[in-house]
C-alpha cells in the first residue's frame, strides 16, 4: 500500500481547503464504493466544473470523517459535527491513528474543521495508516478525544478513493486552453 500512496502523492499539490462543501444542487455525487467502515463518491460541481474524490466514515455520534482528493491536486481532510457551531477560525488539533500521532493546522468553519496533510514523507505514512488502521481518534488541543472513527475496510476504500483520483487528474490534465502555450 505504501507503494501506491506514494506513487500517486508525486506531483500533487497538498494545500488546504477551508470548510466542508455540503449538498447543493448544483454538486453531481455518484458512489464508487461501500464497504467496511467506508464510502467512496466522486462528486461533479455542475457549476464551475470541479471534480473531486472523497472517501468518508461515520460514528454512532453522526460525526464524519472525510479524505478529499481535488482535480487541481490538492488534498484535505475534514472532521464535521452536526451540532458544532465554529467560528471561522484557524485551528491546531491532532490525529491519532492506532498509536501514530500527527498534529494538524487548519481551519475551522461551521461544523466543520479542514486541514491540509503533512507534507512528503509524512503525507504518506498518515495515508497508509488510515487506509490499514483500526480506529482515529481527533484531539482537541486540551489534548481530550473530540471524535473516534472505525477504519476498517480503508485498504479498499483507499483502492478505490486512488483510482477516481486517478482519473480526474489525468481528465483535468487533458483540458486544453483556446492557447496551451
Amino acid at each position: 500500500m505504501r507503494y501506491w500512496v506514494a506513487i500517486f502523492l508525486t506531483g500533487l499539490v497538498v494545500s488546504l481547503t477551508a470548510g466542508s462543501v455540503m449538498s447543493a444542487p448544483h454538486l453531481d455525487r455518484s458512489e464508487l464504493y461501500s464497504g467496511g467502515a467506508w464510502r467512496v463518491e466522486l462528486t461533479v460541481d455542475t457549476d464551475g466544473g470541479d471534480l473531486w474524490c472523497s472517501a468518508s466514515t461515520r460514528n454512532r455520534a453522526g460525526q464524519s470523517f472525510d479524505l478529499t482528493l481535488y482535480d487541481s491536486g490538492r488534498i484535505a481532510l475534514f472532521v464535521t459535527d452536526p451540532r458544532w457551531d465554529l467560528a471561522q477560525r484557524d485551528v491546531s488539533f491532532g490525529l491519532d491513528v492506532d498509536g501514530g500521532f500527527w498534529r494538524l493546522r487548519g481551519r475551522a468553519q461551521g461544523t466543520s474543521i479542514g486541514a491540509a496533510l503533512p507534507s512528503g514523507s509524512d503525507a504518506v505514512e498518515l495515508l497508509e495508516r488510515i487506509s490499514v488502521g483500526r480506529r482515529a481518534t481527533l484531539i482537541n488541543n486540551r489534548r481530550l478525544p473530540v471524535a473516534n472513527f472505525a477504519l476498517q475496510g480503508g485498504d479498499r476504500a483507499f483502492v478505490e478513493l486512488y483510482d477516481c483520483a486517478s482519473k480526474i487528474s489525468d481528465d483535468h490534465a487533458l483540458q486544453v486552453s483556446a492557447d496551451p502555450f
